[in-house]
């Protein structure tokens, strides 16, 4: 997965936490975010399941940690609420245009 397909998916969950106004998710809620994230990214879903493409961004990327057994969080708030900007932006740039 290369950095800007992570850079999707986590945009992907930012602006849900965004909307739903939360900073913490469990593992089942950003299972249900990347799920129909990943319905679009054929190369990443060749790599494995949610589930497995949810324990890389966790281990691998530094822009998500674990509180508690499954509560999860961006490091800093910050990068939560950047990723779900440039989602929004990129959202509707794209229906803006189609």
């Amino acid at each position: 997965m290369d950095v800007e397909e992570q850079i999707q998916l986590l945009q992907r969950i930012a602006v849900w936490l965004v909307r739903e106004g939360q900073s913490e998710f469990s593992r089942e809620q950003a299972l249900r975010q990347l799920d129909p994230a990943l319905s679009g990214m054929e190369r990443v879903r060749a790599q494995g399941a949610a589930e497995e493409i949810l324990t890389h961004l966790l281990n691998r990327n530094g822009l998500l940690q674990e509180r508690t057994d499954d509560t999860y969080q961006f490091v800093h708030r910050t990068f939560q609420d950047f990723l779900a900007a440039k989602e929004l932006i990129e959202d509707g740039h794209r229906s803006r245009w189609t």
